[in-house]
């Protein structure tokens, strides 16, 4: 992606004014400027998506860490109001 989008600029950027006009493209830095933005926002949704996968990983572990104790006699603990209460 990151590759595409280099590409595109120096397309963009090489071209004249006449032959930018050819490809409906007046504004050169407009559009530079939009195919930037679209890579910035596809280069956060790709960190985030990896941080969220990370994050899943880390609670799967503990789900299945924590299932293990429960299997072992750990009384499930009582929820209430999002806190844990003692029983």
């Amino acid at each position: 992606m990151h590759e595409d989008a280099t590409r595109l600029i120096h397309f963009l950027n090489s071209k004249n004014k006449y032959e930018l006009q050819e490809l409906d493209r007046e504004d050169r830095t407009k559009k530079n400027l939009e195919v930037r933005h679209v890579h910035s926002k596809r280069n956060l949704t790709l960190n985030l998506e990896g941080k969220c996968q990370n994050m899943q990983v880390v609670v799967d572990r503990f789900m299945k860490n924590f299932q293990i104790l429960r299997e072992k006699g750990l009384p499930n603990p009582l929820v209430i109001n999002d806190k844990l209460m003692k029983k």
